[in-house]
């Protein structure tokens, strides 16, 4: 669990009773949808109210059912490492052997593998500050605009092989690959809320359309 999404999670989710608590990013957001899923689905198998003795029995027997689910079927491993390259390394493996992740966290996984350690809590930083920057904004849609903002469309690798390409090729630190996102946020931000009031009538359209290009 991410800086970002620990103390919501731990509102919205684990306090009993949960504290309403607006979603302010895209993960918070996504936390949320799946608690929404899960409640809709018990909700519809045990029904919003019992009337019935019966129906109290089956509510209960479907609950169980449920709890003994959590409790004993799934299965959390636990793989002990002996430093942060390892454990960077089984997170990468993790992806090539079917557990696909997303490029922004391949991307931060490796920027962080392969930085020195006086630099990985900058990076963090910096990180940290990018998501909150883009709130409900998906992380991935900006690094994907800003790939073909500087180097086209991608042709034959995916986002985060292109990525990693370029950065061993151009010899370029993690954390000044870092702070190159930093600043490129900025400017993703100022486009993608863009007000159609505060930018000239026929400049509007062409941003909006460009932005819509960049995340297909």
């Amino acid at each position: 669990m991410g800086d970002t999404d620990l103390s919501y999670f731990r509102d919205t989710i684990q306090q009993d009773p949960p504290v309403k608590t607006k979603p302010k990013y895209l993960a918070h957001r996504n936390i949320k949808t799946a608690r929404d899923i899960l409640r809709e689905k018990v909700i519809a198998v045990i029904g919003g109210t019992i009337d019935s003795q019966m129906d109290s029995i089956k509510a209960l027997k479907v609950l169980r059912e449920i709890k003994q689910t959590l409790i004993s079927d799934l299965i959390t491993a636990r793989i002990p490492v002996n430093s942060r390259e390892a454990a960077f390394k089984i997170f990468a493996t993790l992806n090539d052997r079917g557990l696909r992740l997303s490029p922004p966290d391949l991307l931060l996984s490796f920027l962080m593998e392969t930085a020195p350690d006086s630099d990985r809590k900058e990076i963090r930083s910096i990180w940290t500050q990018m998501i909150q920057k883009m709130g409900t904004h998906d992380i991935h849609d900006f690094l994907r605009a800003m790939w073909v903002s500087k180097y086209g469309d991608l042709k034959q690798d995916d986002l985060f092989t292109a990525l990693k390409k370029h950065i061993e090729k151009n010899q370029l630190s993690s954390l000044d690959f870092a702070k190159l996102c930093g600043n490129e946020c900025d400017d993703y931000i100022d486009l993608v809320a863009a007000d159609e009031k505060e930018l000239p009538p026929e400049v509007f359209p062409y941003v909006r359309a460009l932005m819509r290009e960049t995340q297909l």
